[in-house]
């Protein structure tokens, strides 16, 4: 009682998603571990699982047939675009895998990592025709990108991810995290401080330190 619709859908499906394989696997979900000993044997053949053993208290199993953190999705078009952009739960396959023709399936090839820190991240892709490169980080409107140092557009990618449109080759696709007025608000931090500081040192030369001297 008292939580939005909203609140409780963000806290059963991403702080606690279901065990749904599609969404488990876009998630970069590796690893269920559960004290409950039920929970496990259901779940081996519908969730892909592997390596399931029990350690003391707890149940552990791998999921098998997890995503990779940043892929090129490669059959995008005007029709399945608002579904790559909203879809949460997408039914997505690995590119050379045995990969169904039903309709509404997302055909995937994994990218490569050239660096990832807090604040940059650079991604090689590689493909004979273009799509639209996912990274699996959060969206959000501070971070801008830029393939082969062309500045492109960040939409979002099932959801909650970032996606950037990335032509057939080679290319590196850079992700920059920029946020607005953060120099000018450094130095107006730093100068409230400077300030802070001067005042407190007058306060006490002038006000309290006088207290503390002998007569």
């Amino acid at each position: 009682g008292g939580f939005s619709n909203g609140l409780i859908y963000y806290s059963t499906v991403w702080i606690t998603p279901p065990f749904e394989l599609d969404l488990l696997r876009l998630l970069g979900v590796n690893h269920i571990i559960t004290r409950d000993d039920g929970l496990i044997p259901p779940l081996v053949q519908k969730l892909k699982l592997g390596n399931v053993m029990k350690t003391n208290e707890f149940n552990t199993s791998e999921l098998t047939d997890t995503l990779p953190r940043s892929f090129l999705v490669t059959n995008i078009n005007q029709e399945n675009l608002q579904d790559f952009k909203e879809n949460m739960r997408p039914h997505i396959e690995l590119e050379g895998a045995e990969n169904p023709t039903s309709h509404g399936v997302y055909i995937a090839r994994p990218a490569s990592f050239l660096g990832y820190e807090p604040e940059y991240v650079a991604i090689q892709v590689e493909s004979p025709s273009e799509g639209y490169l996912v990274l699996t980080d959060v969206f959000h409107p501070y971070w801008s990108a830029a393939v082969d140092g062309n500045v492109v557009e960040i939409i979002q990618a099932f959801h909650a991810f970032r996606g950037v449109k990335v032509p057939a080759g080679l290319h590196k696709v850079e992700f920059f995290c920029r946020v607005p007025y953060f120099k000018l608000a450094f130095f107006i931090t730093f100068i409230t401080i400077v300030i802070c500081l001067a005042g407190t040192f007058y306060f006490w030369s002038k006000k309290v330190r006088p207290q503390y001297k002998y007569t």
